[in-house]
């Protein structure tokens, strides 16, 4: 392989993984590494991660890249960071983790956002909004049941943000991910102290600085650099958070496109067309709590040795999915297995597989997750396109929204580790009629934050040239002209279930 000169080193602290991917100037792919990162669930709906496990992964995969074939630690002219979004990693002064970090998976901040939102603060306003998803709450929670944890606390970092600071000893965040926190003064575009100290009652020094994604945030120390293999001084940027670097590597610039990731979590955003040269403009559309990690939630149940840690089987899990015919054969899967917070949002939904005789199989199980995950997504869509309030209401942390009251027929876009595979990517373009496209490097969170790093050092004038540059197109499945029936049946049934079933998951929740 010919590589080009000069290398980018993008870094992704993701809810259950860790990747690392190293880019030549034309944005080919020199090297890709992964690791699974343990997400743990003290309690049901509690979802927590160990900090720490994303720079061990780092530690472990960064020199397996540098020490590729052609591949010198000279060449790498900066290092791009992104990852999870609305989770807060308390550190210490020199960057060491005080508590497991609840993760945007987690809901037992339920009643302190519940708490919060009936406050109805001026500050929440001016920030727009507080959720249980929100970091503010997540705050709040450990302001309660932690105290001394925020007492000894120096900083809550954001996970790409928790990385940057072990490479460079700096402590520093981006817009977006600020944002995300619902902590931001929208009129500002700084923290909200008003929200911070006198709602949340934490000291709004603990906080990091707020700057550029693209700017340079410091320099590879020599202690990282001799733990990665990295060269001393090797530049480190800002970065963003998972959501709007997934959409640089689609070239969310490019409008009509109807993007679909599928990760722990899955999100649904479409393209617009562009205002600016800095930041591509989208309307939120859609979420899953339950994506990736519903897959491997099955998978280590019928799998225990992956569930104790065996490398998992992919390929045999595709083999599986394919051997079952479309619908299951009766079978269906609700995905809510930590509730639900899109548009169909319900926190109290949960999860459950129906239909089950003796005679269907594990491969039955894997394929009715796949289609039920596409179902939900075109509970999704079809929910944006019939809200008469589509597009008039605060925007997002990340996307905006414009006036458009229905959802054009466009495209779907995947990316995320799923969209790799051939049966996720003819489950979704049959459930929703639509085509699907994937990107030459499906992977498009890693890939946008090696962009920022090439557009932070001048390789790129913008990022919307960058991705103009790097991003190509891979693979695309059309809609299958048969067996639209059997889906469109399935997702009656699907969408029946789940009515159904809410005012059971309500009295249940409620312990009645």
């Amino acid at each position: 392989m010919s590589i080009s000169p000069p290398l980018y080193l993008a870094l992704d602290a993701g809810t259950t993984s860790f990747k690392a991917m190293l880019v030549d100037a034309e944005g080919c792919v020199v090297g890709h590494e992964r690791a699974e990162i343990r997400l743990r669930h003290p309690q049901p709906l509690w979802a927590e991660v160990d900090a720490d496990a994303w720079w061990r992964a780092a530690v472990d995969r960064v020199p397996r890249l540098l020490a590729l074939p052609g591949v010198r630690a000279e060449a790498v002219a900066a290092v791009g960071v992104t990852g999870a979004m609305h989770a807060l990693v308390a550190v210490d002064p020199v960057g060491a983790v005080l508590a497991p970090t609840l993760t945007w998976f987690d809901q037992r901040c339920r009643p302190q956002a519940e708490a919060l939102r009936e406050k109805q603060a001026p500050a929440f306003e001016a920030a727009g909004g507080i959720n249980v998803h929100a970091s503010s709450a997540r705050l709040r929670w450990l302001r309660e049941m932690q105290p001394e944890v925020v007492g000894r606390t120096h900083c809550f970092l954001l996970p790409k943000d928790f990385l940057r600071q072990r490479l460079t000893g700096g402590f520093a965040t981006d817009s977006s991910d600020a944002r995300s926190t619902s902590m931001v003064d929208r009129r500002t575009g700084d923290w909200c102290r008003e929200l911070i100290e006198d709602v949340l009652e934490v000291p709004a020094g603990k906080l990091p600085e707020i700057l550029p994604a693209t700017e340079i945030a410091g320099r590879v120390t020599a202690a990282a650099a001799a733990t990665l293999g990295l060269r001393a001084g090797t530049p480190v940027v800002i970065g963003t958070g998972d959501v709007p670097s997934t959409l640089l590597g689609i070239d969310a610039f490019r409008p009509g496109q109807l993007c679909v990731y599928l990760g722990t979590g899955g999100w649904m955003a479409r393209t617009l067309p562009p205002e600016g040269e800095r930041e591509p403009r989208t309307a939120w559309v859609g979420s899953t709590m339950a994506c990736g990690s519903a897959v491997n939630w099955v998978r280590c149940l019928l799998r225990p040795d992956e569930a104790a840690g065996a490398p998992p089987d992919y390929e045999a899990m595709e083999w599986a999915v394919a051997a079952v015919p479309a619908g299951c054969e009766g079978v269906l899967f609700l995905p809510h297995l930590m509730g639900e917070r899109g548009r169909c949002g319900d926190p109290n939904a949960r999860g459950v597989f129906f239909g089950l005789t003796l005679g269907h199989t594990p491969g039955h199980l894997l394929r009715a997750v796949v289609e039920g995950i596409a179902f939900q997504f075109r509970r999704e869509i079809e929910a944006a396109a019939a809200d008469p309030s589509w597009g008039t209401g605060p925007a997002h942390p990340v996307h905006t929204q414009t006036a458009s009251r229905a959802m054009p027929h466009e495209s779907i876009t995947l990316s995320g580790g799923a969209a790799r595979s051939d049966q996720w990517r003819q489950v979704i373009a049959a459930v929703t009629g639509r085509p699907v496209s994937v990107p030459a490097v499906p992977d498009t969170t890693v890939l946008g934050a090696a962009l920022i790093a090439a557009v932070s050092t001048g390789h790129f004038p913008t990022p919307r040239a960058g991705a103009a540059a790097w991003v190509r197109p891979g693979p695309r499945v059309e809609p299958p002209t048969r067996g639209i029936s059997t889906y469109a049946e399935a997702f009656e049934r699907f969408t029946a279930l789940a009515a159904a079933l809410r005012p059971l998951c309500h009295r249940f929740a409620a312990g009645r």
